[in-house]
């Protein structure tokens, strides 16, 4: 090669969360044989060299000779990831003249074997989202990514298992013919969740649940050890409703972009329910890492999560709970990037009362053994501000000697859907309600502190109500306000128009004692 060749393909890579529009220039020069990748790739971008190599060479291609550069932009992005392999390939036969560049403006990404197969990557929705955002109209994607993508519109994709499917693919004047997927499943398997029916005892905590589910408040449990704690945390994703097609897309955005997605796996339809470990540390929680990653409270989005143990994990972690908590996302900042992850979750705490477990007990025949300051101790990790942002706190108490033969017992009655009605009845009055007030729709957890008097519609007497039960409670601001949200979600379960004493009352029993 004694002339000057040059291309440009169309790729993307993963930031976050987020896709980045990626140039992939390719210029061969006259010189002596040489194979550089630059604009600032991991090592799997610079091993590409390798697999490039080797895959153009085993479908019958000839690499070109002279010095191959291979330039990504934008420069100042950290790349990563193998998604950039068949981009490259095509790019270094359009610019060597061994197939012609497209008539139009493609979008190319997969990765590839040393065979030239291409196989999954990660991230895709977001890198098709990207694609439509900027004007591309079709795009190539990996055959076994389809169906992850089956759902967006306004951009045609195309799937491939090789690299010279790819290219006969570009060869093809006019429409192309969209692929269906035959031999990967269908829909993404559902995992199914734990009924309520198989709840046993526990009608205070049964309550709780649903209150939780219907207003997405936040619910810390404490009780006996096996009286159900668990088992209550594990029924809520089967009461709540079900994703609208914009979560799903976000949700299937993020577990794409962490590559928790199988191959084949299709959109995400169920909400999502994270319970982490209590040694987990404090980046596999928030997010971060060298590469920014999303963490648990983000991999709940939209969903649940669940600390089991919740006095176990350290304070810090706990503590940085409470940002998110309130604002429904996080920031995470580091030297070389700042990133902003959703995280708009509900959060379930539970713990045993005590080192013994039985405190709560009012059987003395195990009384309980620790001391207070024991007690004190064995909560130390849980600071006053996390348990003042828990809207619902309920004891639990041991199963019953008459429920535990039931417990073991079989049942045929499915009662979560059911319940899964009234809740999104629940959310359905509360964003309709605010509607009424031409504000964004949203539930009673989530409506501005100075919005609650006015969109909840409450009485003079309720109001009067409030204000005398949290002067002999000594509440917070945010307890006053939480007492009033928690009471219309009561309301709005029960499909009451009008929020009364009765449930400002009810309201009160789930506040810590």
């Amino acid at each position: 090669m004694t002339s000057y060749r040059y291309s440009k393909i169309i790729s993307c890579a993963l930031y976050g969360i987020s896709g980045v529009k990626v140039e992939i220039e390719v210029s061969i020069l006259p010189g002596l044989s040489s194979f550089e990748i630059v604009g600032l790739g991991d090592c799997a971008i610079k091993e590409s060299r390798d697999r490039v190599h080797a895959a153009i060479k085993n479908n019958d291609f000839e690499f070109p000779n002279g010095r191959v550069t291979v330039g990504m932009a934008p420069g100042f992005i950290k790349k990563e990831g193998t998604a950039f392999d068949l981009a490259i390939a095509i790019g270094i036969l359009i610019a060597s003249k061994q197939i012609s560049q497209p008539q139009e403006q493609v979008c190319i990404t997969g990765e590839m074997s040393l065979k030239g197969e291409v196989r999954s990557i990660p991230g895709i929705i977001n890198r098709i989202l990207t694609a439509q955002s900027e004007g591309i109209s079709k795009m190539i994607i990996p055959y076994y990514n389809l169906l992850e993508g089956s759902g967006i519109e306004r951009i045609q994709i195309y799937g491939v298992k090789s690299l010279k499917e790819t290219i006969d693919l570009l060869k093809v004047r006019g429409a192309w013919v969209k692929q269906i997927p035959t031999e990967i499943d269908i829909a993404r398997a559902r995992v199914p969740s734990r009924d309520i029916s198989t709840i046993i005892g526990q009608p205070l905590g049964l309550r709780a649940l649903q209150i939780a589910a219907a207003g997405k408040h936040n619910l810390m449990m404490i009780g006996s050890p096996g009286c159900g704690k668990t088992s209550l945390a594990n029924v809520m994703p089967g009461i709540l409703p079900e994703l609208n097609q914009e979560e799903k897309i976000e949700v299937t955005k993020i577990y794409s972009s962490c590559g928790l997605l199988k191959t084949g796996d299709g959109i995400i339809c169920e909400r999502p329910f994270r319970a982490p470990h209590h040694n987990a540390t404090l980046s596999s929680i928030t997010g971060g890492g060298f590469y920014p990653t999303p963490g648990e409270i983000t991999l709940a989005h939209q969903g649940v999560l669940f600390l089991d143990e919740m006095n176990e994990f350290s304070s810090t972690i706990l503590d940085m709970l409470r940002q998110p908590l309130e604002e429904q996302k996080i920031r995470i900042s580091r030297c070389k990037y700042s990133m902003e992850y959703p995280a708009d979750f509900m959060l379930i705490g539970a713990a045993n009362p005590c080192r013994c477990g039985n405190m709560l007990e009012r059987d003395h025949k195990y009384p309980c053994t620790c001391s207070k300051n024991s007690i004190e101790k064995y909560f130390s990790s849980i600071s006053g501000p996390i348990i003042d942002r828990m809207d619902l706190y309920v004891e639990l108490t041991k199963v019953s000697s008459l429920d535990l033969r039931s417990s073991i017992e079989e049942t045929n009655n499915k009662i979560s859907p059911m319940i899964q009605q009234k809740v999104l009845n629940a959310w359905e009055i509360q964003k309709n309600r605010c509607i009424k007030y031409n504000i964004k729709p949203t539930l009673n957890s989530r409506l501005t502190s100075t919005l609650i008097a006015s969109v909840f519609e409450l009485s003079d007497d309720v109001i009067k109500f409030a204000v005398n039960a949290s002067e002999k409670l000594d509440l917070s601001v945010r307890g006053y306000q939480k007492m009033l949200r928690i009471a219309r979600t009561i309301a709005d379960y029960d499909t009451e128009d009008v929020v009364t004493t009765s449930h400002v009352a009810q309201a009160l029993q789930f506040r810590k004692k």
